[in-house]
């Protein structure tokens, strides 16, 4: 699929200079807040200045570095005491001008990133910003109860002439969290009811029911696949398991495909052999350093001699893991198999909210557990100085692998203008550093396998981001807030965040009801747009708006009412500086209603139950008795409190 950038919040044109040292963009004419106030250049500044506060511990920090140095922290505190950043400038309310300390050719593909969303100075609330976000975009949310439901609204503000990405068709859109990869399967097998008009975001069809749906064809035309973007590793805690023979150890003893048929077999995950993910990187090329291919099910000999070697024949290993369902039973199995090979395994559940905020401390108490990573895009320079970069609370390193002479190789590549001798070079990179440090297990590649109900088309993968879509990629901040709530803060990384770490168990799924008035009859500023880089959809015999889409698992739900035609979870527009996404269309289906002049509900609509009328208000008439209780009235002489003597 050909997929390019596109202005946003900025128009398309942006100016590049001085080798590549300096970018200007200028915003587009028209976008507002959800205030109604314009977004200036101003807004941008403070946007990227406040990432460097330190209650900013997640999100994407390209940027930040370019601007600074590499420990961007240490160089600047953010812009809360006054102090502004003079690498941004901004001549006009328009025009903001960006001035890195190094070239960067692909520093267009940075500021499409969501973590990037606007936010005004005046509407900046610091750490209680992700309890109110600031939208610029078709929406802004109404209500949000943790852990349980978010509730989005149209933005009355928003213009639609200004955003060329996003159909905002539906008026409102209702969320619910906290269900798991087997419920949510179940329902959409069944297909019952408004689960006909459901989708998950991002939630994989569980291994126990992996066979059932791969193998039941009625299945077929709602079935979507595809292999994970990202990368999984079980990282090294380096300040604490300090041998490398024994890291060595682990890494050969490791029981890939054992964990592989945990997880639903071949077809549920593959089973890789290097840092960097084969399905995302140009120029990917192939190595295996622990012999996985040969004995995918572990060399429990090998581990034993390279144990016999280390200064520690019989270590002892504190495995953290995220607590569900699927983590539970993969512990099982890591805990088995590294016994076997003489290393006594404690294991030590973290609860799924606060799991990467435990793993990602510093000071923290584990030696092993599981993360992941993904190129937020198609390079080496998105994923190694990364994963492998600085060390710091909530930062991304979770190895705590810091030398310098790895620093200086990796900024050496990230500053090659040759876009293929630095796609080389950082897979030689790749190989050298297990190699050399072994700083992690490379774990398994998911494949994805996720579900729609029957009345839901327009639904595909994003192979970037590994999330199911419905009529435009997801490079908006507030639809990826649908499932952050369990694990970050709303606003501070969310397209990093989904980038980044493909936790398990964040699903979300949607039910939409579509008045069809037809796209002639939609209301103004709200007709279906399509461009050169909007590619048409496969259609069905029955369901003109059915493709394809696969993504990965986790829980909540989502209910979308919707207007004039089809549309997508088009979310709020706070960060709309460059962004990309073919279009796709969803199916209008015609909403059931009641007879003219019936008072009955429609169709599967509960009747509202009439409140009792106050006591001042004279009797209602007979019809209305079996709604309300008749209130107990007090005998003359009465005691208050208790009842009346008869």
């Amino acid at each position: 699929m050909c997929r390019k950038l596109v202005g946003d919040l900025a128009t398309d044109a942006v100016q590049v200079s001085d080798g590549g040292k300096t970018w200007t963009f200028t915003l587009k004419d028209g976008v507002k807040g959800q205030d109604g106030s314009p977004i200036t250049s101003e807004d941008v500044k403070w946007t990227i200045e406040r990432l460097f506060a330190p209650h900013i511990t997640f999100g994407p920090s390209y940027v930040q570095q370019w601007l600074t140095e590499a420990d961007y922290k240490k160089a600047y505190e953010g812009p809360y005491d006054g102090k502004r950043l003079d690498t941004i400038e901004t001549p006009d309310d328009k025009t903001i001008v960006f001035k890195f300390n190094v070239p960067h050719a692909d520093a267009n593909y940075a500021f499409a990133m969501g973590g990037y969303a606007i936010v005004p100075k005046d509407k900046d609330t610091k750490e209680k910003y992700d309890k109110e976000p600031f939208s610029s975009g078709p929406y802004v949310i109404k209500s949000h109860t943790v852990d349980k439901s978010m509730e989005l609204e149209r933005n009355p503000h928003w213009d639609a002439n200004t955003d060329p990405i996003r159909g905002a068709y539906p008026d409102v859109w209702k969320l619910e969290f906290g269900q798991e990869a087997l419920q949510i399967t179940d329902r959409l097998v069944a297909d019952n009811g408004p689960d006909q008009q459901a989708f998950t975001f991002y939630a994989a069809v569980p291994p126990e029911r992996l066979q059932q749906v791969l193998n039941d064809q009625s299945l077929a035309e709602r079935r979507m696949v595809n292999p994970s973007p990202y990368g999984n590793y079980y990282y090294f805690n380096l300040d604490r398991v300090k041998d490398i023979k024994v890291r060595q150890a682990i890494n050969h003893a490791w029981p890939s495909k054992q964990i592989q048929q945990t997880l639903g077999g071949p077809q549920a995950a593959a089973l890789p052999t290097t840092i960097l993910n084969e399905n995302t990187t140009v120029g990917y090329k192939p190595y295996d350093l622990f012999g996985k291919t040969a004995k995918p099910e572990g060399d429990i000999e090998k581990a034993k001699q390279l144990l016999a070697e280390s200064g520690d024949p019989n270590p002892t290993i504190v495995y953290a893991y995220n607590q569900t369902p699927t983590r539970v039973q993969v512990t099982v199995v890591i805990k088995n198999a590294l016994e076997k090979a003489g290393i006594k395994v404690v294991t030590k559940p973290l609860d799924r909210k606060t799991y990467y905020d435990s793993i990602s401390q510093t000071k923290n108490e584990f030696d092993l557990y599981w993360g992941g990573w993904g190129s937020d895009w198609p390079s080496g320079s998105t994923v190694m100085p990364i994963i492998f970069g600085p060390v710091s609370d909530g930062g991304q390193n979770m190895s705590h692998l810091r030398e310098p002479e790895l620093d200086a190789k990796m900024k050496e590549i990230s500053e090659n203008p040759d876009i293929d001798a630095a796609n080389a070079a950082w897979m030689e990179l790749d190989k050298e550093i297990q190699e050399k440090y072994t700083p992690l297990v490379v774990g398994e590649n998911r494949i994805a396998t996720t579900l729609h109900g029957s009345k839901v088309g327009g639904a595909e993968i994003d192979p970037q981001m590994w999330i199911g879509t419905l009529a435009m990629y997801f490079f908006v901040y507030q639809t990826q807030v649908f499932s952050q709530p369990k694990y970050v803060p709303i606003t501070e990384d969310p397209l990093g965040w989904f980038n980044g770490l493909p936790l398990p168990h964040p699903l979300l799924e949607g039910a939409g009801q579509v008045r069809d008035r037809g796209a002639a009859a939609a209301a103004p500023g709200r007709q279906p747009r399509r461009s050169p880089d909007r590619l048409p959809l496969p259609r069905g015999a029955d369901d003109p708006g059915r493709g394809r889409r696969p993504g990965p698992g986790a829980p909540g739900l989502t209910r979308a009412i919707q207007r004039g035609g089809s549309g997508g979870p088009d979310a709020c527009r706070s960060r709309r500086v460059l962004s990309t996404g073919p279009t796709r269309q969803w199916v209008r289906r015609p909403l059931r209603r009641a007879p003219a002049g019936s008072r009955r509900p429609p169709p599967g609509r509960r009747r509202r139950r009439r409140r009792c009328p106050p006591r001042t208000r004279p009797p209602r008439p007979a019809r209305t008795a079996r709604w309300c209780r008749p209130r107990r009235r007090r005998r003359p002489g009465a005691t208050p409190g208790r009842r009346a003597a008869r």
